[in-house]
């Protein structure tokens, strides 16, 4: 079955997973329940679950990716082998990012749909874009302050106080997410368009495409 014919996830939790005469079943609580495993695109596995050695074998056999999870999606500890066997995305994915003009384009297009149409982008290249970004994000943490009556003296990453902390563990929460949803899609989280040299690239570029609009507002 094609993935885009599929279910795109289930998640499961506090279970045991494995086969049971070829078929994928997990065991709970309540009993015993069988998965039509070749129905799914991917199991996200939270904690409290257990997956035998043949149900591993199962899932690669039907392109099922696993993604082993925090609770709620909030983190990602590991995931398995992505047996999809359509590599396109990630073949775009790398021409982009590899192409010096396409992966600035591609910036931009964040950008914009970030801070809305901006004058003279044109003109600008990715050492520019974040010193935009990072004079756009300033005003924002500025706003939100004042209009949640937070006192805000600046973005510090050693969580020296309380709002640090919020939007620490905020961004964290909205990470696992996005790195989620692009192993989901076929993508590699490494491979970013602003954010670059670390195994989380994409994963900041996808998740900054929503955080001021989600997560930092629930932080102030």
């Amino acid at each position: 079955m094609l993935h885009k014919d599929r279910i795109p996830f289930i998640t499961l939790a506090y279970c045991t997973l494995s086969v049971e005469n070829d078929n994928l079943v997990f065991i709970d609580k309540e009993g015993e329940h069988t998965i039509p495993v070749g129905q799914f695109s991917m199991i996200n596995l939270e904690p409290g679950t257990k997956i035998t050695h043949s149900a591993v074998a199962l899932c690669a056999k039907h392109g099922v990716l696993l993604n082993w999870i925090g609770e709620g999606g909030v983190r990602v500890y590991s995931a398995g082998l992505d047996t999809n066997k359509r590599t396109d995305r990630l073949w775009k994915q790398m021409e982009m990012v590899f192409n010096k003009n396409k992966r600035l384009s591609v910036a931009k297009r964040m950008y914009q749909y970030r801070f809305g149409t901006v004058a003279k982008l044109t003109s600008v290249n990715t050492e520019k874009l974040m010193l935009m970004e990072g004079n756009n994000v300033k005003k924002i943490y500025e706003n939100l302050a004042i209009k949640y009556s937070v006192e805000w003296n600046g973005r510090w990453f050693d969580n020296r106080d309380s709002i640090n902390l919020a939007l620490s563990v905020a961004n964290s929460c909205l990470y696992g997410i996005a790195h989620t949803a692009i192993l989901a899609c076929g993508y590699s989280p490494a491979l970013g368009f602003i954010h670059g040299r670390t195994p989380q690239s994409f994963i900041f570029d996808v998740a900054d495409l929503v955080k001021f609009q989600t997560v930092t507002p629930i932080a102030f």
